[in-house]
């Protein structure tokens, strides 16, 4: 079972502020689901079933395109343009 202590330690751990008269509801919640969890991790698995059939089907990084092909249609494209680049309005203070 989860305390209170536990409880006010991972509100502030997670940055939220849970109201004094909401803990105990929370406690109740966060304690079954760690008894979900513990059920879980206590259930059979089959041999072999941990490891998935497929692992890592990507491609090969590289280069689809030659580098720069597009680039004068892409910029000619833009509405405004410095030193080669697409000039954006400032979004970040």
């Amino acid at each position: 079972m989860i305390n209170k202590e536990e409880i006010s330690k991972l509100s502030s751990l997670a940055r939220i502020e849970i109201p004094t008269e909401e803990i105990g509801q929370v406690q109740e919640h966060l304690s079954k689901v760690v008894d979900f969890i513990s059920k879980i991790k206590k259930a059979p698995v089959k041999e072999g079933a941990d490891e998935p059939e497929h692992r890592n089907v990507l491609r090969e990084d590289g280069n689809a395109n030659e580098a720069g092909k597009y680039s004068p249609d892409l910029l000619g494209q833009a509405p405004e343009l410095e030193k080669g680049y697409v000039k954006v309005k400032k979004v970040l203070k």
